[in-house]
């Protein structure tokens, strides 16, 4: 395994430094995005570790805990396709914990992810490289990620998505779920998920994290969402020695989902379906 998620080399080349003489700026880009710092952490865990021992130890490292009550396992089904949805409050260590508890229950479990959690080999057969949200000009890569999602699913096997798209922040009134007591939440669930999930025909089972990122995240996110997204790579490391309760809903039938015919309305249920878990969680902090 190599021992950088992302060189210099490629931050000069992928934001074109070296055309306007700035190469010699790749250093302090990488600091502030905490490129460096996502470097020596990957670099510190075993290369002869895969898999979910492998995300195990990051999780170690990083002083993680993440609790799920002991009657919620029984909710995963044991075999057979299903969807999983879940909200996005923090970024890649979504997609790590999720298919961390797939995984545990369900080793055939991919989940949909971004790009850095596809660059780590140890890992990379558990994700999925697809964007579901695009609705114009999708690119060969997304057709053809959405098409493996649905064979996955075809062969009976689970996956896991994220379908606000994007990471949980500060919404508008309007947009905000009922007897939900904050306003960091996911934006509106994106339809192109729902076509997933009603064209699969399978049980969706609802996943919820307990948690935010840091007031700075959301403060950046309320000047442009540009300076928000260059935040995720610290928004991970500053999860250290964190807690992140985790709740696992019951299965939604597919008799369930068929009930609301509009994908809007199919949004709404199962993105109200998955905040309802956080009534649940008490006297513990992320």
């Amino acid at each position: 395994m190599t021992t950088q998620l992302i060189s210099k080399e490629e931050i000069i080349q992928g934001i074109g430094l070296k055309k306007y003489h700035l190469a010699w700026m790749a250093d302090f880009i990488m600091q502030a995005l905490g490129l460096h710092q996502i470097n020596q952490f990957y670099a510190a865990l075993p290369s002869q570790t895969d898999g979910l021992s492998f995300l195990a130890t990051a999780m170690k490292n990083l002083k993680v805990n993440f609790p799920v009550p002991e009657n919620d396992w029984a909710n995963i089904p044991r075999e057979g396709a299903f969807i999983s949805v879940s909200n996005h409050p923090f970024g890649m260590l979504d997609g790590i914990l999720l298919i961390m508890i797939l995984g545990k229950i369900r080793p055939d479990a991919k989940v949909m992810a971004n790009f850095l959690l596809q660059r780590i080999e140890p890992i990379k057969h558990f994700f999925i490289s697809v964007d579901p949200f695009e609705t114009a000009n999708q690119t060969t890569r997304s057709l053809a990620g959405t098409k493996l999602t649905l064979q996955h699913l075809k062969d009976g096997h689970p996956v896991g998505i994220f379908p606000a798209g994007e990471v949980s922040s500060y919404q508008k009134k309007k947009d905000l779920l009922e007897n939900i007591p904050f306003k960091i939440q996911d934006r509106t669930w994106q339809l192109p998920v729902m076509k997933i999930i009603r064209k699969a025909q399978v049980p969706v089972l609802p996943v919820y994290f307990h948690g935010q990122n840091s007031p700075l995240f959301h403060f950046l996110g309320r000047i442009h969402p540009l300076l928000r997204t260059t935040r995720l790579i610290n928004e991970f490391l500053n999860k250290r020695n964190k807690t992140i309760p985790i709740r696992i809903g019951s299965p939604i039938s597919v008799e369930n989902q068929n009930e609301f015919e509009k994908l809007e309305d199919l949004a709404a249920f199962l993105k109200k379906e998955t905040y309802s878990l956080s009534k649940t969680i008490k006297n513990m902090v992320a």
